[in-house]
């Protein structure tokens, strides 16, 4: 029953843009942390489009809700004003429109983006686009191009940092390859030394995220995700290859030798499937947009 006397309590639609789901699972994390709210309906996930939409009934705390999203599933969100309009304009001196305190009515916020542009945040029930550059303060302003949209940011700086991370993986695991499969003078210990620095490398700085994500879903949701079977993985290789590597210098080698290639081999294959999985995903949602 609803009590008339206390008000109806009011239902708003929130938007997220997600960055760091990279598939099908990702994306049914985010929908199990948002289905675990309590008041959360319709709830909506893309992949594709990195964002999620719901409707949220009754008071809500917007920012508690983002901070639990990301702390429960490991993404960067950014939660979408609905109520408020973008325009970037071009001017000659934007910064002293920035400075400006007597700002039109219904003007939430001017900011430099450029050196010669601004975005202009406006709600459109109170002031429109048209009013806008009729205003004294923005009549010798031209209207720029479209800025992309904030998913398109945001999955361009996730693409970069995924190939970074795949280029410094690559980096690290060839000289391990070379010196497992190639017919080199033997210099074992040698070798080893050089294996056991790179993987450790590979293992900490670039697999850390794997770990992190892995227990996360773990612990948080339940899920047993992809990451955890990476990180089981990867972490069964590298560990025996420290302890092989550890006997093979005490003189008393296993009878399976070391094999750090194993370890950072997969770690490097798995971020390049992702990188490219990164990339087509850039360019559909570009193509869309």
């Amino acid at each position: 029953m609803v009590d008339i006397e206390k008000g109806l309590s009011k239902t708003e639609h929130m938007v997220l843009n997600v960055q760091g789901m990279t598939c099908t699972g990702c994306e049914r994390k985010l929908y199990q942390a948002l289905r675990s709210l309590p008041n959360v309906s319709n709830i909506k996930t893309s992949v594709v489009l990195a964002h999620a939409e719901f409707d949220i009934y009754g008071p809500f705390d917007g920012d508690a809700l983002v901070d639990y999203v990301q702390r429960v599933t490991d993404f960067v969100c950014t939660a979408v004003q609905q109520s408020v309009e973008e325009i970037d304009m071009i001017l000659n001196d934007p910064q002293r429109i920035a400075n400006e305190e007597n700002l039109p009515v219904g003007v939430a916020n001017v900011r430099v983006v450029s050196k010669s542009t601004i975005r202009v945040m406006y709600f459109p029930k109170v002031i429109g686009a048209r009013d806008l550059f009729s205003h004294n303060l923005f009549r010798m302003a031209k209207l720029a191009p479209p800025a992309p949209r904030p998913q398109i940011a945001s999955n361009r700086a996730h693409l970069h940092k995924v190939f970074l991370m795949t280029l410094i993986s690559a980096v690290l695991t060839l000289p391990v390859l070379i010196l497992a499969w190639a017919p080199l003078p033997k210099h074992e210990i040698l070798y080893g030394a050089i294996s056991l620095v790179c993987a450790t490398i590979i293992q900490v700085f670039v697999a850390g995220p794997f770990y992190k994500a892995a227990l996360k879903a773990l612990v948080f949701m339940g899920i047993i995700e992809i990451d955890l079977l990476i990180v089981i993985s990867t972490t069964t290789a590298y560990l025996y290859s420290v302890i092989a590597y550890a006997y093979e210098i005490s003189g008393n080698p296993l009878s399976t030798r070391r094999y750090f290639e194993a370890s950072t081999l997969l770690v490097t294959l798995i971020l390049l499937g992702r990188a490219i999985s990164a990339f087509a995903r850039q360019k559909a949602v570009e193509a869309i947009s």
